[in-house]
């Protein structure tokens, strides 16, 4: 019997970073090409996407709002709303949001299961605007 290989999801690598074997654009597998593509998601504004402008979220605009318990507990929501739209191989278990003031930014925890892995994963994100 020959086994079949693991690999469930993949995707190239957004950092274009080379694979020095083969010289090509490396690639992301399993986990780490889900969590790759849930920042991408997080992070694109409605109506960035051509022909889909319910597509993303809102959390840039909220990053513009007070930083505190009322924001974050609206960016969490936001967030585990897009993800269950938008990326049907995960399953949210849970989003921590803690504002940070003196840093005015918001640290974000995802956790999560992909779908055909059992193991329960975290992203965690730091959120702050830019400009």
């Amino acid at each position: 019997m020959i086994n079949k290989p693991t690999t469930i999801y993949k995707d190239f690598d957004l950092g274009f970073t080379k694979n020095p074997n083969t010289k090509d654009v490396a690639r992301r597998v399993d986990v780490q090409a889900v969590k790759q593509s849930l920042k991408s998601l997080l992070f694109t504004n409605y109506y960035e996407k051509p022909f889909k402008p319910n597509y993303g979220s809102p959390i840039r605009g909220l990053l513009f709002q007070p930083i505190d318990l009322v924001t974050g507990t609206t960016l969490a929501t936001e967030i585990k709303r897009c993800i269950q739209n938008f990326e049907k191989r995960v399953i949210v278990e849970d989003v921590e949001v803690h504002p940070e003031v003196d840093q005015n930014a918001f640290r974000v925890k995802i956790f999560f299961r992909v779908r055909g892995i059992k193991n329960l994963q975290e992203l965690g994100l730091v959120l702050e605007r830019v400009r």
